[in-house]
This record gives structure tokens, sequence and C-alpha cells, in this order.
């Protein structure tokens, strides 16, 4: 499907509908299925998107807006000041950061529920259950109750963190100080640290057994989640923009060249996705209507239209090379479920 404009930021997948924020022309989503366009909101979306639900929470300079996911009617506006970082939206939660502040929204009405005062913030938080973390740009982690805004504990780390992954009662967050640090959500002790030659880039992934990441030293690495032992490293012939996603048993690393590598969760390849321009942004979210998760993909540059594709996943072998995709509503890659 044709994009009227370039990505201001990856689209995201919600539901039955794809999401993506333009550099001019507002926010445009399609239908998941038919590929069609189901409604554009003429709001800008600087700092990025936000689905929780049925809303889409838009972050522009300095105001927040709320969107029916279905239909793209705005249900509500909060003026923020302006914006450091993209919008955190989570279990009936929106969180917006200024250059001194954090607040949480409802994010069905868009009410303030509490403000509080902090460091400057430029990635975007994340919530695991009643607990909001915050990544300081002066360089910690502050974990605050989500209901209230009350802090519980700081973490200082060795240089500014980047986005944080917060599951199972842990945090996962890199730092420019060239560490990954991994902290137990609940009194804020590092647990175990991994430290590489470049600073890493993005946000990692973690699944049942291994934690992925990636730096500036182009390699993909697979650690043991619990202790942090490398299982293995596997080299990038790109420099990555973004962290690691999962695609069915594999494993993606966004950058901007025509072929991406599938690697499976062992290092080992898969396959390759191979387009005639270059990969502008790809989904952070990748939850949609079937059962096996889907992938949407923006491709385009000053000689080639800006594109949208999306992949699907089959959840039967065998595992084979694809062809390149064709738009939404895209064609199906098959890519054994994990073992």
């Amino acid at each position: 499907m044709a994009l009227s404009a370039p990505p201001a930021a990856p689209p995201i997948i919600a539901g039955d509908t794809v999401v993506i924020a333009l550099q001019a022309g507002g926010v445009v989503a399609f239908d998941l299925q038919t590929g069609k366009t189901k409604w554009r909101a003429e709001v800008s979306a600087e700092r990025g998107i936000g689905v929780d639900g049925d809303r889409a929470v838009i972050a522009s300079r300095d105001t927040l807006y709320g969107l029916q996911l279905g239909s793209g009617e705005q249900v509500w506006r909060a003026d923020t000041g302006i914006l450091t970082a993209p919008p955190l939206a989570h279990g009936g939660w929106a969180v917006a950061a200024t250059p001194a502040t954090v607040t949480a929204f409802r994010a069905s009405d868009g009410s303030i529920v509490w403000t509080r005062s902090v460091g400057p913030i430029e990635n975007r938080p994340a919530i695991d259950g009643d607990v909001l973390f915050l990544p300081i740009l002066e360089g910690s982690i502050v974990a605050l109750n989500l209901q209230t805004g009350d802090e519980r504990w700081e973490t200082p780390l060795g240089g500014a963190p980047g986005e944080p992954l917060a599951a199972a009662g842990r945090v996962y967050v890199t730092a420019s100080d060239k560490t990954l640090y991994t902290i137990d959500g609940g009194n804020g002790e590092i647990e175990w640290v991994k430290r590489v030659g470049a600073a890493p880039r993005g946000r990692a992934a973690v699944d049942d057994d291994r934690l992925y990441f990636v730096a500036l030293d182009n390699v993909l690495r697979g650690l043991h989640r619990g202790h942090g032992a490398q299982l293995w490293t596997k080299g990038l012939p790109y420099r990555p923009s973004a962290g690691p996603l999962f695609i069915g048993s594999g494993l993606l690393v966004p950058g901007a060249v025509t072929t991406l590598p599938v690697f499976d969760r062992r290092g080992n390849a898969l396959t390759e996705l191979k387009y005639s321009s270059t990969v502008a942004g790809v989904s952070n979210v990748t939850t949609g209507v079937w059962d096996y998760p889907v992938v949407a993909i923006v491709t385009g540059d000053l000689q080639n239209p800006w594109t949208i594709w999306l992949l699907e996943t089959s959840t039967e072998p065998p595992v084979i090379p694809v062809a390149v995709p064709s738009a939404l509503p895209g064609e199906l890659i098959p890519i054994a479920p994990p073992r």
C-alpha cells in the first residue's frame, strides 16, 4: 500500500488495524486484512504513537490526543507542554513526559490521574503490573507506583538509559556506557550486567529462556535470561536502527537496508526479506487478529515510493526462503513455530 509521505515512527499493529504516523499528512490507519484505508487524522505525531485497547494515543509537539482506533475520531485532547519522549499507552494508562514532569492519564478519556516532577526523559517508559519504570536521561531508572505516582526506588546506571523492557518482575535496559542492565523490578537491585564494545541500540527482547539485544558494533547477541551468560553472537552487515523484534520463531533487526536477515532464536539464519528500496520502519507491536504474529514494514527512499507491507507468519513448517512480499494485505511467510 502506497504512503503519501515517509514515516515519522514505526507502524503499530493493534487488533485489526495498522496505524502509522507520517512526517507530513498526519496519522493513517489501514485495515489489517484488506489493506484499505480506514481513516486519516490530520494531527501531527512528532513524538510517535501508543495504542491501548480501542485508543490510539498520539503525541504531538505539546499535545496528547486520544483517538478512537476504529474510526480515528478524536475522543480527547490534553495540553501537556513540550513532550520529550514517545507516549506509553498500556493497561488503560497513557503516560507522557515533558522536560521536568511525567504525567499519567486515563487512556479512555484523557483525564489526569497524577503528575510528578522527575528528571528529563527521552525514551518511552515501561509498565509491569502496578509499577511504572522511567528511564531518566541523567543516568538512572526510577520506579513509581502506577496508581499514585509515588516513588518506590531509584537505581543509578553508568550512562543514559535507553527504552526499558519490563517483564515478569525484571527490568532490562541498555545504557550509553555500553552496558545492558538487568534490574529486580521489586527493589531496584541490579542482578547482572553485560558490557559490550559499543553502545547498545534500541530495546532488548526476551522470551522464556533468552534475552536478545543489538549494539552499534553491528552484532546481535543472545544471552541466558537468568544469569546473562552469552549464548551466541551474530554479525549484521548493516547498522541496526532499533532493537530486535520477534517474527514467529525468528528474530529480525531493523536497519536502513534493502535486505533484512531473519534468524532463529539460536542465531542461525532462517531466511531473508528482500525489498527494492530501503527499509524505513518495522512494526514494534506484533499482535494481530490471527492466532499468529504479523509484522508491518515500511520501505522507500528518494528514488522509490513510500510503501507499507504486511508480513504474516505461518505456524507450520517447512521453513523456506520467501520472495519479495506484496503490499498489504500481504503474502504468507512460512516460519516454523518456536521449539
